[in-house]
């Protein structure tokens, strides 16, 4: 007679780099010790790219014993992605991914998606928006805003800036366009041209956080751009490979004002 036993990990988390598009790979996961918080622990990360928690060092695992959610804390050596805080319920059903869909177009279903340093470069003749962000009321660094990227109803990119409030959005351009049945010859139309509508979206509580949870970013409301902003940082038009928001105080860089 044989039996088999099983153990379930407490989380699992699978994170996607969507400037790869893949698992991603070279990311540390610490959990922070519900008990002891200056202690923090690693996730171990599997072949197939997700990084679980099988146990919590000194503390009982029945149920009535465990937290009931875990901080999650994410690092990068190698400065490719910013950092966030992650905060999955214990225990988990499966793989954690419980940020809501603010971010469904750049990550599939069951994944959590990263966002790139300001640094970083992005694939080659990919389209790539890099921006500064400062408060109209203040003139101070906007850090942790999201940067969406949109193509009609479509998120094809969002970017989170740094605390020095630089951000960066990069995505693949699409197919190019089909010339509209029945449009005139002599009409002039552009294939390798499209649209873009830009959206930001930050919070002020955003100013007092170290790291900032992810749940909490993709919660963030709308806000308005400085209306003596140029068009261009709304809805951009632009073609293959091109840098686009590249002018500005920094390189590669434009200066958006928030007002929020």
């Amino acid at each position: 007679m044989s039996e088999t036993v099983s153990h379930e990990p407490l989380a699992g988390i699978r994170l996607w780099d969507p400037w790869s598009p893949k698992p991603a790979d070279g990311i540390r996961l610490h959990a922070v010790h519900p008990s002891r918080p200056g202690k923090r622990f690693p996730l171990a990360r599997s072949s197939s790219g997700v990084h679980t928690l099988h146990s919590i060092p000194h503390l009982d695992h029945a149920p009535e014993f465990l937290p009931t959610a875990l901080v999650v804390e994410l690092d990068d050596p190698s400065r490719q992605v910013l950092p966030v805080r992650l905060e999955p319920a214990l225990p988990c059903d499966g793989i954690w991914s419980d940020i809501g869909t603010a971010f469904s177009g750049i990550a599939p279903a069951g994944s959590v998606p990263l966002f790139a340093h300001p640094c970083r470069q992005a694939p080659a003749g990919w389209v790539r928006l890099r921006a500064s962000l400062r408060l109209g009321s203040s003139n101070v660094a906007v850090p942790w805003a999201v940067m969406e990227v949109r193509h009609g109803s479509r998120l094809v990119a969002a970017g989170l800036s740094s605390p020095t409030g630089e951000v960066v959005a990069a995505f693949a351009p699409p197919a190019p366009a089909r010339r509209p049945i029945g449009l005139p010859a002599s009409e002039e139309f552009d294939t390798r041209s499209w649209s873009f509508d830009v959206i930001f979206r930050w919070s002020s509580d955003r100013l007092t956080d170290s790291v900032p949870a992810l749940a909490a970013l993709a919660s963030q409301p709308a806000v308005a751009v400085q209306a003596d902003v140029p068009d261009k940082f709304k809805t951009l038009r632009c073609g293959p490979g091109e840098t686009i928001l590249s002018s500005g105080p920094r390189p590669g860089s434009s200066t958006v004002i928030l007002q929020a």
